[in-house]
């Protein structure tokens, strides 16, 4: 939004596979890696807090916590600022989804915004709080109407968040996409996702250069090794030398998410407050 008022539209080309990826590619786009640790971070705020409606009171403060920032950067103005902008631009993604033969189409945001709550920033208002649902669009299959979990659900540590963006850029893009790609491999049977070094650098956000490839191999070594750290990636196989172009590499899931998605072995929703007597044990 410009300083009179007026509303710049942009729409943003990308060479994507579903939704969750082309969100990722916008994000990193716009926002670079921290981008797409914020977005992150906004997923553990919707799943932790938002779980069964889709619907979470976001407020900067929980996110800059979801992210692992010291409290020292939770308190700097950039830092607070940038937080808060790039929320503030996810509330304002759009999904068309058009008819066949394009005479009609049907505009859904990303996020759906109840009330929305402001602070004075310089010259400017910064948003504090935030009353929002994910678009059932992007909820479906996750949730049921009655809250329990879907046949979408997948987990994703929450370290995710915490990832250093500056030290593991590969590791956010490649984190945000692996548990889609689980998903549509684990429906034909599969516990490992099979993408080639291509795809790999692709789906990270990294680029060959013709003077320095290793450069960005190495990125991608660290960022899959963070990965595995965190325990969203258990082993790492690669078919034909590694970190190549056209060798396939596979990913498989990590223990706990083979547990959870594969034998089915779903933790238990939270009860509320935890018992203080016996008779509430009881």
């Amino acid at each position: 939004t410009l300083d009179d008022g007026r509303i710049i539209s942009a729409r943003l080309a990308v060479a994507a596979d579903g939704l969750t990826d082309a969100l990722v590619q916008a994000l990193r786009r716009q926002c670079g890696p921290e981008g797409l640790r914020i977005g992150a971070g906004l997923q553990v705020l919707l799943s932790v807090h938002g779980g069964r409606s889709g619907w979470v009171t976001w407020s900067l403060d929980d996110h800059l916590e979801a992210l692992g920032y010291a409290s020292r950067t939770r308190r700097k103005p950039t830092v607070r600022e940038r937080v808060a902008r790039t929320v503030e631009l996810l509330t304002r993604l759009e999904v068309v989804e058009a008819t066949k033969n394009g005479a009609q189409r049907r505009r859904m945001p990303i996020l759906l915004v109840g009330d929305r709550t402001e602070a004075v920033h310089g010259a400017d208002w910064l948003t504090q709080r935030l009353t929002i649902q994910i678009n059932p669009l992007l909820y479906g299959g996750v949730r049921t109407p009655a809250g329990r979990v879907g046949s979408n659900w997948f987990p994703v540590p929450v370290e995710l968040a915490r990832v250093d963006h500056t030290k593991f850029p590969a590791a956010l893009g490649l984190g945000l996409v692996l548990p889609m790609r689980w998903r549509w491999d684990l429906k034909k049977g599969q516990t490992a996702v099979p993408l080639s070094g291509a795809s790999l650098l692709r789906t990270a956000g990294l680029a060959l250069s013709s003077q320095n490839p290793e450069r960005a191999w190495t990125k991608l070594r660290r960022g899959l090794d963070e990965l595995q750290r965190i325990g969203l990636i258990g082993d790492i196989a690669w078919q034909g030398s590694p970190f190549e172009e056209r060798s396939i590499c596979r990913l498989t899931l990590a223990e706990w998410l083979k547990d959870r998605i594969v034998r089915k072995l779903v933790p238990p929703e939270p009860f509320g407050s935890v018992p203080a007597t016996g008779l509430e044990l009881r």
